[in-house]
């Protein structure tokens, strides 16, 4: 099976994980493992979801190429990590003048 388009679960702008071809169950499943990974395994990165889509490209002629070698990347998804969630409890009490 030759696929031609396919998510990219990257962490810090590295590749980590795919899930192709792109349909609604690809989407899923990356948008899972940011869920189950963002707090323990990859807490305090960024977190994106790319569609990457194998394109025709052109020749050294200008000329329409006959395979699809070119990438196209478009960054669907992005999470940032925040203070709060950087942070430890006992850092957060402090920072609101309370013992938690």
């Amino acid at each position: 099976m030759n696929i031609h388009d396919w998510y990219e679960v990257r962490v810090d702008g590295e590749k980590v994980a795919t899930f192709g071809p792109i349909r609604d169950e690809a989407w899923i499943q990356a948008m899972n493992l940011i869920d189950t990974t963002r707090y323990d395994l990859y807490k305090g990165k960024v977190l994106s979801i790319v569609e990457v889509v194998k394109v025709q490209t052109r020749n050294e002629k200008g000329e329409m190429s006959f395979c699809r070698d070119g990438l196209r990347e478009t960054v669907k998804h992005e999470e940032h990590p925040t203070v709060i969630e950087l942070m430890d409890w006992q850092d957060y009490g402090k920072a609101l003048g309370k013992t938690l």
